[in-house]
């Protein structure tokens, strides 16, 4: 009996300090829940950041564009207007030579820059469009690390508590005496196994591809018939 309570007193220890990695691992996976929650905000305000700023500059761009253009159509009727009058006014010739030419000048400058910032804008928009379907991506990415985490909690959270109930309804038969010691003692100790068995599970693998070895072993010792006439 002293033996056995040994035994059971060293397996407790062993159960509370599983049960207190287990905790640790809880909190550890909490931390990191809330971090993937705050970064998934960040990462919202960010995204929506650099959206409104490529809007805004679509729209400076689209202005200037206007602008471009009404310089265009100026410059265009300043140069047929000054076509118009250079055979009455030809000590203007020169002039207006080299204000048309530097109309036609700047009218392909801007013709140039009108082709460039369409460019950019289209450039704009297709980044607009990538960085909307990265943000559904990654909110879609962050929930679903969200969702398996809280599952993880919610399991590990019920096997640990699982386990402290089986070692608690294991370990309050322990203070009454019966007539039969050796049945006593087994139960005991299968309830601790049973128990243990249970924080092993939860701390190596997923508990379906576990076999339940150690249970089963004993049971096929504690009923073997060798004991059963030994006993006898």
């Amino acid at each position: 009996m002293q033996t056995a309570h040994r035994h059971q007193s060293s397996e407790l220890k062993a159960m509370m300090t599983a049960l207190k990695s287990r905790d640790g691992q809880l909190a550890t996976a909490q931390r990191q829940l809330q971090g993937l929650q705050e970064a998934d905000a960040n990462d919202k305000q960010s995204l929506a950041d650099v959206i409104a700023t490529l809007r805004g500059e679509r729209q400076e761009l689209s202005e200037l564009l206007d602008a471009a253009s009404h310089r265009v159509s100026h410059l265009e009727a300043a140069n047929v207007q000054h076509g118009s009058k250079e055979a009455s006014l030809k000590d203007k010739v020169m002039a207006l030579e080299g204000e048309r030419s530097k109309a036609a000048a700047d009218a392909c400058e801007v013709r140039s820059e009108l082709a460039d910032l369409q460019q950019i804008c289209d450039r704009f928009d297709l980044q607009n469009r990538l960085l909307q379907k990265l943000l559904d991506v990654q909110h879609k990415h962050n929930r679903s690390k969200v969702d398996s985490i809280q599952r993880f909690l919610n399991t590990s959270t019920y096997s640990a508590d699982h386990a402290l109930s089986e070692v608690s309804m294991g370990s309050s038969g322990s203070d009454e005496e019966n007539s039969d010691d050796d049945s006593s003692a087994d139960h005991r100790m299968e309830d601790l196994l049973r128990a243990f068995h249970v924080i092993e599970q939860q701390r190596n693998m997923p508990p379906s591809l576990l076999p339940n070895g150690g249970l089963k072993k004993y049971k096929s010792k504690r009923h073997s018939p060798s004991q059963k006439k030994g006993r006898k």
